[in-house]
């Protein structure tokens, strides 16, 4: 099947670290909470943001860094929240989504490696440029890659309308539709938060 090179690839990549502290921590703002238990196996992505209660900006997004790290960002990049993932957090993730199967490989191989519980506080706040998202890392490069896929949605939506059988989607399926670069167009749409994934240029509504 499709998911059991998915679920190889992460379980060996997971495998090579060395777990420190409880499996599924949840951290967030205030720092005190980082060793809050969750013993529960979160598939969906919109549920764990609503659980995390993570202050958002809604000029910012949310993004999952290649470290296991789902962080709340502001308008300016500034981290104001964060939530540790568990490797099996990140792979129902993948397996959940309704992405191409080349998008599901590569945050698959992007993930691979990721530790959360062993990373620290220093980098969950103040992320090297190589976990930043894309928005932020490389501003030049976003921006083209922006205006190429903006481009590409138009051309898409004016080719067809959607159909009746989308639009009567549940709300979350509805969502992770829609692409989105900051948490207020999400919330036009009815939906919950704009989250960004590993250095992809472009978020998807949750």
């Amino acid at each position: 099947m499709q998911f059991s090179f998915l679920s190889l690839l992460l379980a060996l990549g997971f495998g090579l670290c060395v777990v420190g502290g409880g499996a599924g921590v949840l951290g967030h703002e205030p720092q005190s909470n980082d060793n809050v238990n969750n013993n529960e196996n979160q598939v969906d992505l919109r549920g764990l943001a609503e659980n995390a209660r993570l202050p958002n900006d809604p000029k910012g997004f949310n993004h999952i860094g290649d470290d296991g790290i789902l962080r709340s960002f502001n308008e300016e990049g500034e981290v104001i929240g964060y939530t540790r993932l568990t490797h099996d957090q990140l792979l129902d993730i993948i397996e959940t989504s309704p992405w191409s199967p080349g998008k599901k490989e590569y945050l698959a191989q992007q993930w691979s490696a990721a530790d959360s519980p062993q990373v620290s506080m220093e980098q969950i706040w103040q992320p090297p440029k190589g976990l930043l998202p894309l928005r932020f890392a490389e501003p030049e490069r976003f921006r083209l890659k922006r205006e190429q896929q903006q481009q590409q949605q138009q051309q898409q939506q004016s080719a067809k309308s959607p159909t009746v059988s989308l639009m009567l989607k549940p709300l979350p399926e509805w969502c992770k539709r829609h692409m989105c670069y900051r948490h207020e167009e999400c919330k036009f749409l009815g939906c919950f938060h704009c989250m960004f994934y590993s250095q992809l240029p472009y978020g998807d509504c949750i």
